[in-house]
């Protein structure tokens, strides 16, 4: 992990992959602040087509490089998009990218908002999730875009929401 990196709980990582076991065989999947790509490379593992991880920081980067060299996975199967968050999803979705699943585990700083939800909801496709860790303090937008909240589980000080369509 990179110094500045604050990873997901293994709990709550344990949750995630139980919540998504039978959609992520062939799934397409986005990481965006994805750190160490752990969870990217995790979901590859454990049978998703493909995944794309999003990560601007460049110390993470290195680490998330470092680690994929180690697992032996890279393009075209796990790409890296070095950029921020918000600039990559109006890139993927002025490309039309779509992504069954997508996890976002941002800075618990951040604090989420509709507007990022209905950002993601551009490149998800219509029966995909959106997984989004936060603070368990923190209360995650009910809507954004096409998706709604449908569930939030707390795990220790993080929390899991799940956005679905409508």
């Amino acid at each position: 992990m990179p110094p500045s990196a604050r990873p997901s709980e293994g709990r709550l990582r344990e949750a995630l992959f139980s919540i998504w076991t039978e959609e992520l065989p062939g799934a397409e999947v986005a990481d965006l602040f994805a750190g160490s790509g752990a969870v990217g490379i995790e979901a590859v593992g454990r049978g998703a087509l493909g995944a794309l991880l999003v990560e601007q920081d460049r110390r993470a980067r290195e680490t998330l490089l470092e680690n994929l060299r180690k697992v032996g996975l890279g393009p075209p199967r796990v790409r890296v998009m070095a950029r921020p968050v918000e600039p990559a999803l109006a890139e993927l979705a002025r490309q039309q990218e779509r992504f069954d699943l997508v996890f976002a585990d941002p800075p618990y700083a951040w604090t989420p908002t509709a507007e990022f939800v209905a950002a993601v909801s551009a490149i998800l496709l219509p029966a995909g999730c959106l997984a989004l860790e936060h603070a368990a303090r923190t209360i995650a937008p009910a809507e954004g875009g096409a998706l709604l909240r449908v569930e939030t589980r707390r795990y220790g000080e993080g929390a899991l929401s799940l956005y679905r369509r409508a």
